[in-house]
């Protein structure tokens, strides 16, 4: 059984792509609510702010495997919003549906033993991953929400395949860490 805890990146500035102050002190409080978790693996987005969310949960919860940077987990729209867009958008948008439904095939394969991965990433590839997993329209990724630092968590298993456990978990952030950009 392979379980897939899916952390999106903290808080971040748009300008600089760094995480914030507030950022590193919601990924230090996620690294305590996972303190005991034996992770096997560490993936995350090429992205500088799940590049960094990344490090620190490496660094504070002792996981001696490099992180595994992908750019298959960048951020992106999946589907397109509503309203008009021009040909040339569309076709972006279905090469991220497509690159991020590769992602999903690549992490959510049973494992031989019982394994924890994390996932640093983005709200929308982690609202996708959900949608895909409940066999649910892709669309709908449009109807959920993200908190930063929030954890999704996934079972995969050779009968049933991705299986969501809990979605968008914020109980261990305070309430003053607790953000959504």
């Amino acid at each position: 059984m392979r379980t897939i805890i899916l952390v999106r990146h903290g808080q971040y500035d748009a300008e600089t792509g760094s995480l914030t102050g507030l950022g590193r002190r919601q990924t230090r409080a996620t690294a305590r609510a996972f303190k005991g978790l034996r992770i096997s693996a560490i993936h995350s987005s090429t992205l500088l702010r799940a590049q960094e969310t990344a490090a620190i949960l490496r660094s504070l919860l002792r996981i001696r495997t490099k992180i595994r940077s992908s750019s298959l987990l960048r951020e992106a729209l999946p589907t397109p919003l509503p309203g008009r867009i021009t040909p040339e958008r569309r076709r972006r948008i279905q090469a991220n549906f497509k690159r991020m439904c590769r992602a999903f095939e690549k992490l959510m394969r049973p494992a031989r033993s019982e394994r924890i991965e994390l996932v640093v990433a983005h709200g929308n590839l982690i609202r996708l991953f959900v949608c895909l997993a409940l066999r649910s329209k892709p669309a709908t990724w449009l109807k959920m929400g993200t908190h930063n630092c929030g954890a999704t968590t996934l079972v995969v298993t050779a009968d049933k395949g991705a299986r969501l456990v809990s979605y968008n978990e914020i109980g261990h952030l305070p309430r003053k860490l607790r953000t959504v950009t």
